[in-house]
């Protein structure tokens, strides 16, 4: 879930919508959008765990190259 996967990084994580539609055999598929911002941690590397489906990742405030 995302609320675990969150728990498993530095940054703050939040599910920004989900996108729903039905299949042709009436099954519904739901997609997650995860907005993870991990500005001013200071940071120098990437964060070695980004959560599934972040769409939108913020690294400002830190020394990534």
């Amino acid at each position: 879930s995302l609320k675990e996967e969150c728990k498993r990084t530095i940054c703050d994580c939040e599910l920004v919508y989900v996108l729903g539609r039905v299949g042709k055999q009436t099954q519904r598929n739901l997609i997650a959008f995860v907005s993870t911002n991990c500005s001013h941690r200071g940071l120098e590397t990437m964060p070695e765990f980004i959560p599934t489906n972040t769409t939108t990742l913020r690294l400002d405030g830190n020394k990534v190259d």
